[in-house]
């Protein structure tokens, strides 16, 4: 399964938070190892989850996602 492909990186200041428009919590990311150990952005929820079934259904997307065939 094709997956979103993103660096993961340290927002201390909170300026990529800010241009992502201040999302309100909670903000659900996935991440996952790519082959080189670096941790990349698999998957993004924002706001909250409709049901236990929904969580589930991203955590078992992100478990399939495979990082060497995405872009």
């Amino acid at each position: 399964m094709p997956c979103k492909k993103t660096p993961f990186f340290p927002d201390p200041d909170f300026s990529a938070y800010a241009s992502l428009g201040n999302p309100r919590a909670p903000y659900t990311i996935f991440l996952k190892k790519d082959s080189k150990g670096k941790y990349i952005v698999v998957n993004t929820h924002r706001g909250k989850y409709d049901s236990a079934d929904d969580v589930m259904n991203d955590i078992r997307d992100c478990l399939y996602c495979d990082p060497k065939t995405s872009n």
